[in-house]
């Protein structure tokens, strides 16, 4: 059997452990790219749904009964509108402690009973919640924020991103290209160790009188002392 080109196999091994790298990283960007996509969205809607919350704190806090709940509503109702007209319309939900959609800003009053909805959950137990869910169907990721209000009522805010695969495929040509930079300059590093490492070996042929001492790694004082 004719034996393999040693230059060739150390060259294909360190081109694999940079294509493994590179793979491995890209993963990785795709990865961290998605957390702190989603710790963002999150943090901004807690950061609404607290300025909401103390908004319909102070309006109930003169008021009592039905009064008291219409001027919560309509504080929703404001926090919706304006939200709409900056061009980012955030979905705004009371919830009542058990559960009961008591105004939802799309308009809907047929909604289920969102006591088992995770965020809604969390917030009543804790006071806040979070939870995201995705449409395959029409590619995007709804987040949800759900905060426990004074009175014991939830305010859940949600808002309508685009998927992480969607906004990543605005950056994939430029991702690509990097990997494609990054093997190459792997692949011609490969090469250049690969030279680096078999050109002392194949220069012992020249010192054949004096074997022993041009052994450039000790691997190979076994096969110098049998010479």
């Amino acid at each position: 059997m004719k034996p393999e080109s040693m230059a060739a196999t150390i060259q294909r091994r360190l081109a694999l452990v940079g294509i493994v790298s590179v793979v491995l990283t890209a993963l990785g960007a795709v990865f961290l790219f998605y957390r702190a996509f989603a710790n963002q969205v999150d943090t901004g809607l807690l950061r609404t749904a607290q300025a909401v919350a103390a908004g319909y704190d102070a309006a109930l806090s003169p008021q009592g009964g039905a009064a008291a709940d219409a001027a919560g509503v309509q504080v929703l109702r404001d926090c919706a509108l304006a939200a709409a007209g900056r061009g980012d319309p955030l979905r705004l939900t009371l919830v009542a402690p058990d559960g009961a959609v008591l105004y939802d800003s799309t308009g809907r009053t047929d909604l289920p009973n969102h006591a088992a909805r995770p965020e809604i959950a969390a917030a009543l137990a804790g006071g806040t919640g979070f939870a995201t869910r995705r449409s395959a169907t029409l590619g995007y990721e709804t987040h949800y924020c759900a905060l426990r209000l004074s009175d014991g009522r939830v305010v859940r805010l949600a808002d309508d991103t685009a998927d992480i695969w969607s906004a990543y495929n605005r950056v994939l040509p430029l991702l690509v290209l990097g990997c494609l930079l990054v093997l190459g300059l792997a692949l011609w590093l490969a090469w250049r160790l690969t030279q680096s490492l078999v050109r002392p070996i194949t220069a012992m042929a020249n010192h054949l009188d004096e074997l022993e001492s041009a052994v450039p790694y000790t691997a190979l004082e076994p096969v110098a002392r049998t010479v």
